[in-house]
């Protein structure tokens, strides 16, 4: 398995080879978009399953001032993306029988 980590653009050109998933995190504010406004970038048949989240990338100093921020990093982010990779595993599993 290899991860690999893309901007926006280098993600919008990156061609898989093979049975390719994807996460996309996206800024917080964008969740409230229409969904081809949000995922424009991304050709989504050349992904087996992509998991959208929207967050922002917060240091300590800025939830410091705001630890309330609205698009923190969240629990449920987190569980989300242990759902979507259970769910993966249990499906590549199930298709090498």
């Amino acid at each position: 398995m290899k991860i690999k980590s893309l901007s926006k653009q280098k993600a919008s050109k990156y061609r898989p080879t093979n049975n390719c998933l994807m996460i996309s995190i996206q800024d917080g504010e964008k969740e409230h978009l229409p969904f081809k406004e949000r995922t424009n970038h991304i050709t989504r048949n050349r992904y087996k399953d992509i998991l959208f989240l929207y967050f922002d990338d917060l240091n300590s100093k800025d939830l410091e001032k705001d630890p309330y921020n609205s698009f923190a990093f969240k629990d449920y982010h987190a569980k989300q993306i242990i759902s979507f990779s259970k769910k993966t595993l249990q499906l590549t599993r199930f298709l090498m029988k």
